[in-house]
């Protein structure tokens, strides 16, 4: 059995312990603290996606699915900002069907809230930060529905996206 002075002086350690690690827990949830060993600054583009990465998803209400495969630290995404994302789409079978990062594309930039993109992709991109990278699963319903966008998306499509927000203004 452990000392009172022993337990009382391990006690101390595990509270500076603790202490320490509160402000990189309160800049992983979005304050002006910056981590750098949790998020991503904004910088070059990670230039690949990959359908095939295992990212833990969570479900909203809208049966929208996501998960983040990095954390940024620049401007948040809100509505009526102007937002530049590079992107990767695939159905859910896998099947590339449409990305920024193909040979002579650029990055896609749209306004979030003037319903320019499907609404599950302007959702998902909501309270990311400029250097975040996102993977969106899209129900039909929150992508092309019943009427899908023949060829490339079949009605009733499950979409899922790669996303990096690359501008915020």
């Amino acid at each position: 059995m452990h000392s009172y002075r022993a337990r009382r002086a391990l006690r101390s350690v595990s509270l500076v312990i603790v202490g320490a690690a509160t402000p990189a827990l309160i800049a992983a949830c979005g304050s002006a603290v910056p981590v750098t060993s949790l998020c991503a600054t904004p910088g070059a583009t990670s230039q690949t996606d990959s359908f095939n990465e295992q990212v833990p998803l969570t479900t909203a209400p809208s049966g929208l699915k996501y998960g983040d495969l990095r954390i940024g630290c620049g401007p948040l995404v809100q509505l009526n900002h102007t937002v530049t994302v590079e992107y990767t789409g695939w159905l859910g079978d896998g099947s590339l069907f449409d990305s920024s990062r193909r040979p002579g594309r650029q990055a896609f930039t749209f306004l979030v809230g003037a319903n320019e993109v499907i609404p599950g992709f302007e959702d998902g991109l909501l309270g990311m930060h400029v250097g975040g990278k996102r993977r969106l699963v899209l129900p039909p319903r929150l992508g092309y529905g019943t009427r899908g966008r023949p060829p490339v998306i079949p009605p009733n499509s499950t979409l899922v996206f790669d996303v990096e927000v690359t501008k915020v203004s």
